[in-house]
């Protein structure tokens, strides 16, 4: 127990070993998984990646100004939670038409703070999914 006190007072003196993210940027490494992007002019409305995504952070909805895509005969709009996502690129995996429909960059997602309530929308837009 001594040497346990002894450890804990001795690091109140050394710096700290974490990085003051956001204050201080962090490197992403090569290959880094970044925000999932959405190309909606090349997208063919097959759902696939909506049926994929495992955390469900992809949904298609229902609304009432649809996009002028010929192949969006059925009204919808994409919507995508950053927040949710675990940025595994199963939805780009699954897409018929990856690096144009959709893909993953290299962009880091917004920080999520309790303040900005960033998923009462979310929450709209599941109730919307569940009507259709």
């Amino acid at each position: 127990m001594i040497t346990s006190m002894k450890k804990a007072f001795s690091n109140l003196f050394k710096k700290p070993q974490t990085i003051s993210y956001p204050k201080d940027p962090i490197d992403k490494p090569s290959g880094y998984r970044g925000l999932i992007e959405y190309g909606e002019e090349h997208c063919i409305y097959c759902l696939k990646c909506e049926k994929v995504c495992p955390p469900g952070a992809i949904l298609f909805v229902p609304t009432s100004n649809p996009s002028d895509n010929p192949k969006n005969k059925k009204g919808l709009q994409y919507e995508y939670n950053e927040h949710l996502c675990i940025y595994c690129g199963e939805c780009v995996r699954a897409c018929p038409k990856p690096e144009e429909a959709l893909w993953q960059s290299e962009k880091k997602p917004n920080i999520g703070v309790r303040k900005n309530e960033p998923n009462n929308h979310w929450k709209d837009i599941e109730s919307l999914k569940r009507s259709r």
